[in-house]
């Protein structure tokens, strides 16, 4: 009799989800979220913003926070559809299988806790937090039955810790901090190669509310897709109509996804090698995704020569020639120089955080092109830094965000890769000049 009972109240459940997600949508536009790992905890994102039909700013605030909170809501069930069984079943087919796992699932998602959530005034965005213990997941959903790369070992298919050979090796780095003081700092070298050879035409992170957990290049139809690094094929999804996915595992919980792809030239339990030929695109742009666990990350941290592979922003070179020329005959300022990055070594973000990337003046963060200034110094300043005048922008900046260190003659300029910034350290006693303001 409890079993019938409690199945009925689950059903309700499901009903009213229903009907509440159908009202919500009327009333907002709930926009795609973010996911990452901390520890035995997944951490899911959601971001939204309020309709134009959404009265006062209290109410902005409300639905802003709410349209956060249900995309959480999506996102969570996108995110677990995505994983792999053991065996190689989709938790999507698991579940569409199964009316009863379905119902536990929709009903454990619209019940978890929110952990934070916020709202910023500027660009009227909500956004909110959930963290929810993967041994719940597991417990609640599918038991002892999710299999996510690196983290559960699959019998099904070879352990990649016994067949990837993969030394790990390293650079030392010397580099300086605000004070002059000499650092040596031992990382990684890159262990990755370019899938295709093209121009990123999407990159990740956030763009107009919305998070790409990949990065997106452009190539050419029946092109050959390549594996960036050694591991093991664990799964392949799709078909050859919409395309295939391809996913390869990676020491220490490191995996790569490909998509999509029209030829596969791999199987389930393949060990390939870096730079090994695992398909043929089906379209003109790849899709490259990179995961410590259930976390994803920038690709671009990871590629190397990323600079050579991006659109370059909008030059002022041009715009503003004339003003670099005049300025080499007048006394320039001398600022001390830093780097930063959109990483929570830097800025205390994570990848996934729905203001990574973005500068305070609410503009994503572009290479050789945003610096952070004194706050006194207005958004659109445009600098010129001869130590850079033979990178792309030949050396203009335009202040477009701020930092809580940066004061007074002291500017920090933006790098995609921390090892980038690592290795351009602190320049002191550097010539600057301010050649005028763009509207932005």
């Amino acid at each position: 009799m409890k079993k019938p009972m409690l199945l009925a109240l689950l059903i309700l459940a499901v009903i009213i989800t229903a009907c509440s997600l159908n009202k919500s949508s009327s009333e907002y536009e709930a926009l795609h979220g973010g996911v990452m790992q901390e520890g035995d905890f997944f951490v899911v994102y959601g971001m939204g913003i309020p309709s134009p039909a959404a009265k006062g700013e209290a109410m902005k605030k409300i639905t802003a926070i709410d349209a956060a909170k249900l995309d959480a809501e999506y996102n969570l069930t996108a995110i677990l559809y995505g994983f792999t069984l053991k065996g190689g079943t989709s938790v999507k087919d698991y579940v569409l299988k199964n009316k009863e796992v379905s119902i536990h699932l929709r009903a454990f998602i619209r019940n978890v806790v929110f952990d934070e959530w916020g709202f910023d005034d500027k660009s009227g965005i909500g956004w909110a937090k959930i963290k929810i213990p993967i041994s719940l997941v597991n417990h609640t959903v599918f038991k002892d039955m999710l299999y996510v790369p690196g983290k559960v070992e699959d019998e099904t298919i070879p352990s990649v810790k016994k067949v990837i050979k993969e030394k790990k090796e390293f650079e030392v780095i010397k580099t300086t901090d605000i004070s002059g003081k000499l650092k040596r700092i031992r990382l990684e070298k890159q262990p990755y190669v370019w899938p295709v050879d093209g121009i990123v035409k999407r990159e990740y992170g956030w763009e107009k509310g919305k998070f790409y957990s990949y990065i997106e290049i452009d190539t050419h139809k029946g092109g050959f897709v390549r594996n960036a690094r050694d591991g093991i094929v664990y799964a392949i999804k799709g078909n050859s109509t919409s395309g295939y996915t391809v996913y390869v595992e990676h020491l220490n919980g490191w995996s790569t996804e490909y998509t999509p792809l029209k030829n596969v030239y791999v199987k389930r339990g393949d060990e390939v090698d870096k730079g090994d030929v695992i398909g043929k695109s089906s379209d003109t742009s790849l899709r490259f995704t990179l995961r410590h666990f259930a976390n994803t990350l920038d690709p671009l941290q990871y590629l190397p020569d990323a600079a050579s592979h991006l659109r370059p922003p909008v030059m002022l070179r041009k715009e503003f020639s004339g003003f670099i020329n005049e300025v080499r005959f007048k006394k320039p300022d001398f600022y001390l120089l830093t780097a930063y990055t959109a990483g929570p070594e830097s800025t205390g973000k994570s990848p996934n955080h729905p203001l990574y990337g973005i500068t305070a003046s609410g503009r994503k963060a572009k290479d050789w092109y945003t610096v952070a200034a004194d706050p006194r110094i207005k958004f659109g300043t445009v600098y010129y830094i001869p130590y850079f005048k033979d990178k792309p922008n030949g050396g203009i900046f335009v202040v477009e965000d701020r930092g809580s260190k940066i004061k007074g003659k002291h500017l920090d300029i933006f790098m995609r890769s921390l090892r980038d910034a690592l290795k351009f350290g602190a320049k002191r006693d550097q010539p600057v000049y301010i050649l005028g303001r763009i509207e932005m």
